[in-house]
């Protein structure tokens, strides 16, 4: 090898292990659009069958409801029982809602699982709901016995 493509070979060693000396996470999960938990004060209580708690923060509007079947886009952020924040629609800086489809058969998105299916259905179009989805109502492998909080804003119904 000659010397000046040794040398410029050894400067991009160097430059590399400089660049790889970061201690900043690539990997790190960032929450900070996470808005706060929705007030439940005001809000009406909902129990069902199944052991789901919901309460209504905000009605929504628009002629129909969510029923199996439908495609929608909604913001959500679920959190232990603590306030640990589990997931959200909000990670990394996201502001848009995400997609989901509505579906009894299982083959909905991975964060509609039953409880939260169940809590979903009736919503309307701007509507808010605060979840409390019990551990066999969900599949959070990080809280498995945990009653899981879930705020839900539903941006609207596509289908």
């Amino acid at each position: 090898m000659s010397k000046p493509l040794a040398k410029l070979f050894t400067l991009f060693v160097f430059c590399l292990i400089l660049v790889s000396c970061n201690e900043e996470d690539p990997f790190k999960i960032d929450y900070s659009l996470v808005p706060d938990p929705f007030s439940l004060e005001g809000a009406t209580k909902v129990e069902t069958d199944s052991g789901l708690i919901y309460y209504k923060v905000k009605e929504g509007s628009g002629q129909y409801g969510v029923v199996f079947r439908d495609f929608i886009t909604v913001y959500y952020t679920l959190r232990s029982s603590e306030g640990t924040i589990i997931k959200s629609s909000y990670i990394n800086l996201n502001s848009q809602p995400v997609t989901a489809s509505v579906s009894p058969t299982g083959n909905s998105s991975v964060f509609l699982h039953e409880g939260i299916q169940e809590g979903v259905l009736g919503m309307k179009n701007g509507g808010k709901r605060v979840l409390f989805v019990p551990p066999e109502l969900h599949r959070d492998r990080t809280f498995p016995d945990d009653t899981i909080r879930v705020d839900l804003e539903l941006d609207k119904i596509i289908l």
